[in-house]
């Protein structure tokens, strides 16, 4: 029965990291097939530091280095010199051992058993003389392979970072700035609308008024003018009353002369003025007092509407 330990071997795997132990014959074996390369860097006890597989003669399989056989007679020369005997028998007689396989059975037969030790078959126990103090454990046990210095540190995750937010584009933006200043100017919109838009048509019926006092001056003359020629007041055909044309222009529909009630010359004016629906077909009227010779204006629209001049 061979007690002899098997070598404890360890290597660096292709991703750098310390495998093992492993026996001599798996590497072999890893080696042989292809699974790991000559460059394989490997570790055992009795070795200073981690070598590649291909300069470890274990696992390359290159025979070791046979020391040279010397001749009988340079052995014998040799050990003269030293003192010692030239045969193996006169060293086995002075060093008090037996000399032949039988005579090694009846010398191990011969010598007492010590208290303690166990007697084994087929193991011969150790010769008178030796020293058979069994080594603690911890000292028989092989020292741990170093650190491999390429193997890298234990992986470290490194941190998590936050993705980076989205940033808006620019017409994204500019999309969300319009959109707020129309929700703001929607009622201010309104509010302006609410207001300028009566002024506005207000405007249009005082400027429409006003150019109609304007177009109806020249009959207002020639009306006096008859009067204080003939003594009378004049009719339409005698005011030289513009063409059809002309008044719409002016945005009126007909400009007449007669006399009222009271038997005053007036000059009557008919709004033309299709867009403006509340003056549209209105009229306006100039009268004329002999006795202070002025003339007075009205109109059936609100008074707010008329010139400065007829109110």
């Amino acid at each position: 029965m061979n007690n002899t330990p098997t070598s404890s071997w360890f290597y660096a795997d292709a991703q750098q990291q310390q495998q093992g132990p492993v026996s001599e014959a798996f590497l072999r074996e890893q080696l042989s097939d292809g699974r790991l390369s000559v460059d394989t860097l490997v570790w055992t006890q009795g070795m200073a530091d981690w070598q590649p597989a291909s300069s470890v003669l274990a696992l390359t399989g290159a025979p070791a280095a046979t020391p040279p056989q010397e001749s009988p007679a340079a052995e014998a020369a040799l050990l003269g010199e030293q003192g010692l005997p030239a045969s193996s028998e006169s060293r086995a007689e002075a060093n008090g051992l037996p000399e032949s396989g039988e005579d090694v059975q009846q010398h191990s037969a011969a010598l007492p058993t010590e208290q303690g030790q166990v007697q084994v078959e087929g193991v011969e126990p150790p010769a008178a003389g030796y020293d058979t103090q069994v080594l603690p454990a911890a000292q028989t046990q092989q020292a741990p392979a170093p650190v491999y210095a390429g193997q890298p540190a234990a992986a470290v995750s490194p941190p998590i970072e936050p993705l980076p937010k989205k940033r808006m584009s620019g017409c994204l933006i500019a999309a969300i700035v319009a959109g707020v200043l129309l929700l703001l100017m929607v009622p201010i919109i309104g509010i302006f609308a609410a207001i300028a838009v009566p002024a506005y048509q207000d405007y249009l019926v005082r400027a429409a008024l006003s150019r109609a006092q304007v177009a109806t001056q020249t009959q207002r003359v020639n009306a006096v003018a008859f009067l204080e020629e003939s003594g009378r007041c004049p009719s339409s055909s005698e005011i030289d009353a513009p063409a059809v044309d002309e008044l719409m222009l002016n945005g009126l529909a007909s400009i007449e002369a007669g006399v009222d009630d009271a038997s005053r010359c007036i000059i009557r004016a008919t709004i033309h003025q299709p867009d403006i629906g509340r003056i549209n077909g209105a009229s306006m009227w100039w009268t004329y007092d002999a006795d202070t010779k002025t003339w007075s204006c009205s109109a059936n629209v609100p008074k707010k509407y008329l010139p400065s001049s007829c109110q």
